[in-house]
């Protein structure tokens, strides 16, 4: 899901019809944070999406103006079973909305004069070729390549090594479950799916590259970097990178829920049945594309940093505008692209820019829409909802909603 604004995917006319049929906010569903009627829609489009589909779980929704928080508030359950509500200030793991945040750290580093964006990786790396089965365009893959998803791996063709830790436990050795250096001497065994530079496919493996790319330039961990360099500075406290376990869950992290369940590849039940969020994947790995948890608010501050780009406390102006360019070789034509850890639509004189993400038992987006209006939607289960994904269900009416909300006089 890479084109999220409204006409661009197709949501739940049921649900976009409430917010032009009713004005009810369904009191079935447990609401926290301060109300406000000039954003009323918002509660009766996250209280008619819960109730309606006896949707698990729960949402966390904030919403800016002008680079400024004017409402925050939770819908639902953070633990439907022990009947915790979830509150503006609950954790969620947020999956893909961490590529804009590690696609900032390295513009950082661009900036510091410490990394060019036609590097080549291998080079700032320092990865060895294998004796044998490497593919020689490993060395042509540069920076830009990864952060703009057109390094040359496709995984809807060859499968995502970030969901692999058996298999590549078993080809390159070592413990359960494959950590990133794993995943690296793993890759570069296999053969590409395209030449780097010539075409867009999304890929987690790259960002899992830009994880380590930040390690090895600033000489830190990839958590310490972004810590220090982006969170701090935009006085974010809460966020923390995310543990697979559901004993080795944060302070105030909502549970998520799915109605799969998978074998182990994390933890002391390896091999084993599993809830899919709980052991299905290693979340520890996923560190730099998927790993980060964070409230609704947390995000909010971050994309609200690019709002006004002569204000931005964490890139230039000239930063933030490489950050949204058209790739090179992407098709004029095209009416949005994916940059630099976002994607991006030009609209009238102004841009609009998102991500979207999602995995067993979560999915998350964040937006910034032309009229300066930003929000974010964190959810706690990502079971699908008339055959759709939850969020692409939920973009449309969320315009809508946002449309009234900021009509009003």
């Amino acid at each position: 899901m890479r084109r999220l604004l409204a006409g661009l995917v197709v949501a739940s006319l049921a649900i976009s019809a409430v917010l032009s049929d009713e004005l009810t906010v369904k009191d079935n569903i447990p609401i926290s944070g301060t109300a406000n009627p000039k954003y009323q829609r918002y509660d009766v489009l996250l209280t008619t999406f819960f109730d309606k589909y006896d949707y698990p779980g729960g949402a966390s929704l904030a919403v800016g103006h002008h680079g400024k928080q004017v409402y925050a508030r939770g819908y639902g359950y953070a633990n439907r079973e022990a009947k915790q509500v979830v509150q503006p200030e609950s954790l969620f793991r947020i999956s893909s909305l961490s590529k804009p945040i590690t696609a900032v750290a390295i513009l950082q580093l661009v900036e510091q004069g410490k990394l060019q964006l036609d590097d080549r990786v291998m080079s700032v790396l320092g990865l060895i070729p294998p004796s044998r089965e490497f593919d020689e365009r490993w060395r042509k893959v540069t920076i830009r390549h990864l952060l703009e998803h057109r390094a040359g791996w496709d995984f809807k063709e060859s499968g995502d090594p970030m969901f692999l830790s058996p298999i590549i436990v078993k080809e390159v050795g070592g413990s359960h479950p494959a950590m990133p250096n794993a995943i690296i001497q793993y890759m570069l065994r296999q053969p590409f799916d395209f030449d780097p530079g010539t075409r867009y496919a999304y890929c987690n493996f790259g960002y899992c590259l830009l994880g380590r790319v930040i390690e090895k330039v600033s000489r830190t961990s990839y958590e310490a970097y972004v810590r220090k360099h982006i969170f701090a500075p935009l006085g974010i406290k809460s966020m923390r990178l995310g543990r697979t376990l559901w004993t080795h869950r944060a302070a105030n992290e909502v549970r998520y829920y799915s109605e799969r369940k998978v074998p182990a590849v994390v933890g002391t039940s390896l091999g084993k049945s599993t809830p899919a969020p709980y052991g299905g994947f290693c979340l520890e790995a996923m560190d730099s594309h998927a790993g980060w948890l964070a409230t609704a608010s947390d995000l909010l501050r971050f994309i609200n940093d690019f709002d006004d780009p002569k204000l931005s406390k964490l890139l230039s102006e000239k930063s933030i505008e490489s950050m949204f360019a058209r790739p090179e070789g992407e098709d004029p034509k095209k009416e949005s692209w994916y940059a630099k850890g976002w994607s991006v639509q030009p609209i009238g004189k102004d841009l609009a820019f998102w991500h979207d993400g999602a995995i067993e038992g979560s999915a998350a987006m964040m937006v910034r829409r032309p009229d300066h209006v930003t929000f974010v939607v964190l959810l706690n289960s990502n079971q699908p909802v008339e055959k759709a994904p939850p969020i692409a269900v939920l973009m449309r009416p969320m315009h809508l909603a946002t449309a009234h909300a900021f009509s009003m006089k």
